[in-house]
């Protein structure tokens, strides 16, 4: 059996983890598989998927552009600026201050990535990318080259 990484996202209050989930679902279609409820947690489970995890650091610019934030929820969509206005309006229409970001990482094509801020999530931000298939060569030759990680690189 393999080991696997997961991301649990922990919201202020409840009003706001199902405004969250509701975003969701509406810019992507993706929703909750299953739910489960204890003493300390009440919880929205997405189905198991092929994941990512990516630990960075942010640039005072684009903690400038989106808010300090400290964790992603990242979609992949076919229109990112489409998703997200969808998941704005979502946020807006539940009493939530909410904004688009296109272009908070100018090293990147404008509406590349793009970000919804609600500054009530209180660090958390919601973040729409290009599906692999959806990146054109040319987009592709300038985005950031990985490399094998290792020890040497721990700070």
């Amino acid at each position: 059996m393999e080991l696997a990484i997961n991301t649990v996202f922990v919201c202020p209050s409840l009003y706001l983890r199902d405004t969250v989930i509701k975003a969701i679902e509406e810019a992507s279609g993706v929703r909750p598989a299953m739910k489960s409820r204890s003493v300390s947690a009440n919880r929205a489970h997405y189905a198991p998927a092929i994941s990512r995890v990516i630990i960075n650091t942010a640039s005072p610019q684009m903690h400038r552009a989106i808010g300090p934030h400290s964790c992603v929820i990242a979609l992949e969509v076919i229109d990112r600026v489409d998703a997200a206005n969808r998941a704005q309006k979502v946020f807006e229409k539940a009493g939530f201050n909410a904004y688009v970001e296109t272009h908070a990482e100018p090293e990147f094509p404008d509406g590349f990535l793009v970000f919804v801020a609600v500054p009530a999530l209180e660090g958390i931000a919601l973040l729409f990318w290009p599906r692999p298939e959806d990146i054109s060569p040319e987009v592709g030759a300038g985005l950031p080259k990985r490399e094998v990680w290792s020890d040497a690189d721990l700070g």
